[in-house]
């Protein structure tokens, strides 16, 4: 009987890495296999790489390290730790299950890295191209979805061929085929699972749910264009990678953007339809991009992801018109701020958000936000505001008040308001703006009878609408620096003018979620769940996240990105809850 699997020579029994490698990946087992075997990288491109092919939609490289996966274990609620170790205990019982060991069988071979990649469906499972149905194009994510491939790299052979040389008990029925020279399988599992797996010299183990992904890493094997061959993905990989110590160093995440983009089907937009005018402005300006890469490193408190995403070398775009200039507003907004985001230029943010992007979850669409005011105020936002609002700004929500209200027969109780917004933004034309701002306060006075009232401080003044029905509360002004704000909500304004007493910048837990190193910078963006979650629902716009689940375990998200000329960096810190020193599995 001819091997299945051979490394330097035919060993006649039937090859039990493959079937190993085939019950722990099927049935969305890869993911957690990933997870369970983790060694420290020790390269700048992670192994296999080299073997996933050009049109990959996605990437997944994780450490084997055991002590980088103990130190994630670490984090969570006791319910999402224990969840967590559950089902990492699941897929241990079910390797030990089949006869073997992962520190005695799989350990000594198992390379420093092991790649999972989302491949492209075949051309034809995808060749309706826009005009797709919703079926088709819910068949076309789902064929992507499911063409997967775990490349897993052989450090050392004879250990590996060790292995196979033991009688384990056989975990399945097999086929066999030969494409472009290589043997390949088809493996059936006890439980009725189908996958296919193959061996590539003696340097790859390869697993795939479908043999259309497995035909096409042995394609890129054989010479064809891998993902080292994209323009840009060499130097992203480099940029987004960074020394670390011992048992930080995680993975690192690659995304195809224009495929993920073509497989899931999104409708064009107006900007898609002028493929040669740039979205920009946003904290995320990924409409344009080839592809981003994120290393995800493990912190004392959490998980940092480092990425870069790159513009197409085929297209004429850069982002000469963006700049590394939002450092102001952090030092602007309280320290308790909940939520904010920033960025170093609100008419280009504006055209991105105008032109078909979408708005952030706290805020009514472009449509809604120039209909609105254009009707309630007279002022259209395209020709009245955005000309002085080409400077940095910052969206801020606030922690609402809480207050004494007091009548003859009831003592005093707290009463709590809203969570307040506020609104900041550096004019590059002061006269032009307070022009806005005058229409504005006599529309206030004459049309709704509000009392306005400004009070003057040095640098800056504060002016008020006092409703007379003593409902939302509005203010405006100027702060030191050219600075106009706009807020909603009882005390914002009195938080910020002339300063706060204690900026956000100065906030230790805004300081953990970003880097000094990432300073200048293009924008930021910050929430404080714990903070968030603590409040009564109907006082925060947002949901709040479930207090059951893997949500819980999230405290804070801090992210900040830098431009350069064709390249945008990326700093994500996610702050986790900080479990108990977790056993040995």
């Amino acid at each position: 009987m001819t091997s299945k699997f051979a490394l330097r020579s035919p060993i006649k029994q039937p090859s039990k890495l493959l079937l190993l490698g085939a019950a722990i990946l099927i049935s969305g087992g890869a993911i957690a296999y990933l997870n369970f075997v983790q060694r420290a990288p020790r390269s700048l491109s992670p192994a296999g790489t080299q073997l996933v092919p050009q049109t990959a939609l996605a990437t997944m490289s994780v450490t084997t390290d055991e002590l980088t996966w103990t130190k994630l274990r670490q984090f969570g609620t006791p319910d999402t730790q224990q969840q967590f170790d559950a089902a990492l205990s699941a897929w241990k019982d079910r390797l030990t299950g089949t006869g073997y060991s992962f520190k005695r069988d799989i350990k000594p071979w198992i390379g420093d890295r092991v790649t999972l990649a989302v491949l492209s469906p075949e051309p034809s499972a995808n060749s309706a191209g826009n005009s797709a149905g919703p079926s088709e194009q819910n068949q076309g994510v789902a064929t992507a979805v499911q063409n997967l491939v775990l490349i897993v790299p052989i450090a050392d052979a004879l250990k590996a061929k060790a292995l196979l040389a033991e009688g384990k008990e056989d975990l399945g029925s097999d086929q066999q085929r030969t494409y472009r020279g290589v043997n390949t399988q088809t493996v059936q599992t006890q439980a009725g699972e189908t996958f296919e797996t193959a061996v590539l010299g003696t340097n790859w183990l390869l697993l795939a749910t479908t043999a259309d992904a497995l035909d096409q890493t042995i394609d890129t094997y054989k010479g064809g264009r891998s993902l080292l061959d994209i323009a840009g993905y060499r130097k992203a990989a480099t940029r987004a990678e960074s020394p670390q110590p011992p048992g930080k160093n995680f993975a690192q995440l690659y995304l195809n953007l224009p495929a993920a983009t073509q497989v899931l089907a999104v409708p064009p937009t107006d900007a898609a339809a002028a493929p040669d005018v740039p979205q920009r402005g946003s904290i995320l300006p990924l409409q344009d991009s080839q592809g981003i890469v994120a290393n995800a490193v493990i912190e004392s408190e959490g998980i940092r992801f480092q990425g870069t995403s790159w513009l197409s070398p085929k297209k004429d775009l850069a982002y000469s018109d963006l700049s590394n200039s939002a450092e102001a507003m952090p030092r602007r907004l309280p320290s308790d701020t909940l939520m904010m985001m920033s960025g170093s230029n609100l008419q280009r943010v504006w055209q991105s958000f105008s032109e078909g992007n979408s708005s952030p979850p706290f805020l009514p669409t472009p449509q809604t936000l120039k209909a609105g005011l254009l009707t309630q105020t007279g002022l259209d936002l395209d020709e009245d505001v955005m000309p002085w609002a080409a400077g940095e700004f910052a969206i801020g929500l606030l922690p609402p008040p809480a207050q004494d209200s007091e009548t003859p027969d009831q003592p005093a109780v707290p009463a709590v308001e809203s969570a307040p917004l506020l609104f900041m933004v550096q004019t590059n034309d002061r006269k032009l703006a307070e022009s806005a701002w005058a229409q504005l306060d006599d529309v206030m006075a004459s049309r709704y009878r509000y009392q306005v009232e400004t009070r003057q401080f040095d640098g800056g003044s504060v002016t008020q609408w006092i409703s007379p029905f003593q409902g939302v509360k509005f203010s405006h002004g100027w702060l030191p620096g050219n600075v106009v704000f706009f807020a909603v909500g009882e005390g914002a304004a009195a938080a910020i003018s002339p300063s706060p007493s204690r900026s956000l910048a100065e906030a230790p837990l805004f300081q953990t979620l970003n880097d000094p190193a990432t300073t200048p910078n293009n924008g930021h963006f910050y929430i404080d769940l714990t903070q968030i979650n603590a409040l009564e629902s109907n006082m925060f716009p947002l949901s709040q996240l479930s207090s059951v689940g893997t949500t819980a375990a999230i405290q804070a998200i801090g992210l900040t990105s830098t431009v350069a000329d064709r390249t945008m960096d990326y700093d994500l810190y996610v702050k986790l809850v900080k479990g108990s020193k977790p056993e040995p599995l």
